[in-house]
C-alpha cells in the first residue's frame, strides 16, 4: 500500500467502511507479528484490534508521511498504555520461543546464541534491519528515536556481535 493510498483511505475511514477493511487487511497481521516479538499473541491481537477501533473513534486529520512507521508507533503506544492501565507487564517472549526463528538455529548456529545474549532493544533492532528489511531511518520512526540514535545503536550492536565473534 502506497503512502498516497493509505492517506486517501484514512481520510475516508468514517464515511467508507471499505477503507477500514482495506487498511485492516493490509496491517492487522503486520501489527500482531510486530508486537508478538515483545508481547504474547493474545495481547498483540488486542492491541491491533484497539488500533483499528481508535481509527474509527478519532480519524486522522494530518497527512501521514510513513504509514507503516506510524501504524507501528501507534501500536506500540497502545501496548504501553494497556500495560500502564492494567499495571502489569505482559510476559516477554524469549528468542527460544519464537516459532519462526527456530528452524534457523541449524543455519545460524553460533549467531543464534549470540543474539540471545543481546539486550531486548538491540535484538529488536537487528530483527528490523536484517529480517524485516527496514532501513535505519524507518526504524528510528518506528521506535520513536532520532536517526542518529538508531544508527549509533545499530553500530554498537554490530560491534558487540563482532567482538563476540558472531559476525
Amino acid at each position: 500500500m502506497t503512502t498516497r493510498e493509505f492517506n486517501k483511505l484514512i481520510k475516508n475511514i468514517t464515511v467508507d467502511r471499505q477503507a477500514l477493511v482495506k487498511i485492516y487487511d493490509f496491517y492487522y497481521r503486520r501489527i500482531t507479528y510486530f508486537l508478538s516479538r515483545t508481547y504474547d499473541k493474545a495481547f498483540s491481537e488486542d492491541c491491533a484490534q484497539e488500533f483499528f477501533l481508535n481509527l474509527l473513534k478519532k480519524p486522522v486529520d494530518s497527512y501521514v508521511e510513513n504509514p507503516t512507521a506510524w501504524v507501528y508507533r501507534c501500536s506500540i503506544n497502545i501496548a504501553n498504555e494497556k500495560i500502564e492501565k492494567e499495571n502489569k507487564y505482559a510476559e516477554l517472549k524469549t528468542l527460544d520461543e519464537k516459532v519462526d526463528f527456530e528452524p534457523s538455529i541449524e543455519i545460524f548456529g553460533d549467531l543464534y546464541e549470540k543474539l540471545k545474549m543481546l539486550e531486548k532493544d538491540e535484538r529488536e533492532l537487528i530483527y528490523l534491519v536484517h529480517w524485516d528489511g527496514y532501513n535505519l531511518k524507518e526504524i528510528a520512526e518506528i521506535l520513536g528515536v532520532s536517526h542518529a540514535n538508531a544508527r549509533k545503536k545499530y553500530s554498537r550492536t554490530i560491534k558487540k556481535l563482532k567482538q563476540w565473534g558472531a559476525v
